[in-house]
């Protein structure tokens, strides 16, 4: 089985490769599925506290913020001061939530694995 995100559509079950995703943004009681390369992002009806009910198998996603799951492959840095941010691949930095930067600090000290 390979790593996917498992969604519904109009009744329809589908699924995303996980390395195609750079991050998932809270949108209310939906969540933005927001992809690495030039496509649209998808609105999905999820709520970000349940994206983790939607991964299949082991993932590399980490919460970094209440709003924010994102895809720790393509995370570069964190930087340090008042309101740490992480750096991404292809997309702005985000701001790392005041309770999860600890957590983010350690993974990159580990080797982001």
């Amino acid at each position: 089985m390979s790593k996917k995100f498992t969604y519904t559509d109009s009744g329809d079950i589908k699924t995303i490769p996980l390395n195609e995703i750079l991050e998932f943004r809270s949108a209310g009681n939906y969540t933005y599925v927001v992809f690495c390369d030039e496509r649209k992002d998808l609105l999905v009806s999820i709520q970000i506290g349940k994206i983790n009910e939607h991964l299949t198998e082991e993932h590399n996603f980490v919460r970094i913020h209440n709003c924010h799951y994102v895809n720790f492959d393509y995370a570069r840095k964190v930087t340090r001061g008042r309101r740490p941010l992480l750096v991404m691949d292809y997309a702005l930095p985000i701001t790392v939530g005041k309770t999860y930067v600890s957590k983010i600090r350690k993974r990159f000290r580990r080797g982001k694995t």
